[in-house]
């Protein structure tokens, strides 16, 4: 069988002919992370709850949040992201996201960061995504 269902708990998937790969937390449309040889590829993170109600600062609050969760799931955390990209949905906010962010990110292993204006899916207002590498 080259693929077998997610387990009921729907905490990860290993597909039986690539047991290289690891899915964390699979879903039918992504999930919130692949891990492959150490390296964990993270899907993008947002505020999941209350996005439209909340401004830069708290939605970067939570989504750091959500990817500290989805980091620690895969075994790794925040000293061991690689490459950062973020995306604001107005370059106008950047110094309210960098603010956050500048106190979470690691002080002893900053990873490379790419930070873009984009259109994103309303009512997100950021967004994160990394790669990072498995404690070992």
């Amino acid at each position: 069988e080259e693929f077998s269902e997610i387990d009921p708990a729907g905490s990860s998937y290993r597909a039986p002919r690539m047991s290289a790969l690891e899915s964390i937390e699979p879903e039918p449309r992504m999930s919130g992370a692949i891990i492959h040889k150490g390296l964990i590829y993270t899907c993008g993170m947002v505020c999941e709850e209350g996005g439209e109600s909340k401004g830069v600062r708290e939605q970067t609050i939570a989504a750091l949040a959500e990817l500290d969760r989805v980091l620690a799931l895969s075994k790794s955390d925040k000293h061991h992201i690689l490459q950062m990209n973020a995306w604001v949905a107005d370059i106008g906010t950047l110094a309210e996201m960098n603010a956050v962010y500048d106190e979470w990110v690691s002080k002893t292993m900053p990873p490379g960061r790419a930070c873009v204006e984009a259109k994103l899916v309303a009512p997100y207002k950021v967004e994160f995504q990394v790669i990072a590498a498995q404690i070992e």
